[in-house]
């Protein structure tokens, strides 16, 4: 038995035995490598796990519902804020990762709620603030399942629910960007990337990283995402930059690893100057595309600091070393 073979055997075998030892699991989905058939020995596991006691998963002291999925060495609990939703996040001695989000049935009571009024075009029943609130949350759950999901376990009509869900959702135009959304994307690049080069000047390597080159790196992404559905409305884009080479701009992906930072201050300026051309260059097809304003001014201003203050500045403390 080969090791992919062996893999799937465990978790499949795992599955059934962690169905059968929680009663109070009413249903469980995968998504992901797993149930787009694309699963190989890397995949982790994406699971929904429908329970009328999500709590009883978020003790730290105690996890032995998890031990039919394998020996547990590695366990993290936490609450996803932006979803609302409880997770654990599992390692086997196996190497099997499980990523398990708990989700409450009166969540799933909420969803078959707002899924009838909609076949019916009764949302406008609902007030503005709770009709606007189910919404995104149902469509979020739509964005889970929508490239495809397998259902291991069905008490409670899933299997019902997700076609309908899909046929409601699938056709929903992409959220093209608007006159606001690029402006405030647009400033927090600029202004991250010059906070970035003073900041650098300063020897907080480690805080630039973990903050302002992430906020950078964001606003990249989100232009490559705007310019991907600009050009093409169908165009499947993944969470977080997963799978860009598909998807991105053309020959971007590898124009993004020169703009990653590692252990050489002064060439990490650099690869300040290499985000800006890049962003300028995807800021400015947008803004082309949309008739969005520009701040020439301000980029200049910018690369002119990194270029004249701040890499000379550098190269000047490095050489006192």
């Amino acid at each position: 038995m080969d090791k992919l073979t062996n893999k799937l055997q465990l978790i499949e075998e795992g599955l059934k035995s962690f169905i059968s030892k929680n009663k109070d699991i009413k249903a469980l989905l995968s998504i992901g490598s797993y149930s787009q058939g694309a699963f190989d020995s890397f995949s982790d596991m994406d699971l929904f796990v429908f329970t009328d006691k999500p709590a009883d998963y978020m003790s730290w002291d105690d996890a032995t519902w998890a031990e039919p999925l394998g020996k547990i060495i590695s366990r993290r609990v936490f609450r996803d804020r932006g979803d609302g939703v409880d997770k654990n996040k599992l390692v086997t001695e196996t190497g099997i990762m499980y990523d398990l989000t708990f989700v409450p049935m009166n969540h799933l009571r909420v969803i078959r709620f707002y899924l009838g009024l909609k076949r019916r075009n009764l949302q406008f029943l609902l007030p503005g603030f709770l009709k606007n609130g189910i919404g995104t949350a149902v469509a979020r759950f739509y964005d889970t399942i929508k490239r495809g999901c397998h259902i291991h376990h069905d008490t409670i009509g899933l299997g019902k629910i997700v076609p309908y869900l899909r046929a409601a959702y699938s056709q929903q135009s992409p959220v093209f960007p608007d006159k606001k959304a690029f402006a405030n994307s647009y400033n927090n690049f600029w202004q991250s990337c010059y906070t970035a080069s003073v900041k650098l000047t300063k020897g907080e390597y480690y805080h630039n990283l973990l903050l302002y080159d992430n906020y950078m790196k964001h606003q990249l992404l989100r232009a490559m995402e705007w310019l991907a559905i600009t050009d093409d409305p169908s165009v499947d884009v993944f969470f977080n930059g997963a799978r860009l080479q598909q998807w991105g701009p053309h020959d971007v992906y590898e124009r993004i690893l020169p703009t990653l930072f590692h252990d050489d201050v002064l060439e990490m300026q650099y690869c300040l100057l290499r985000s800006a051309a890049l962003y300028q260059e995807l800021s400015a097809a947008l803004a082309q595309a949309y008739g969005f304003a520009l701040n020439k001014q301000f980029e200049a201003f910018v690369i002119n600091f990194i270029e004249h203050t701040a890499i000379p500045y550098t190269r000047r403390r490095l050489s006192k070393v």
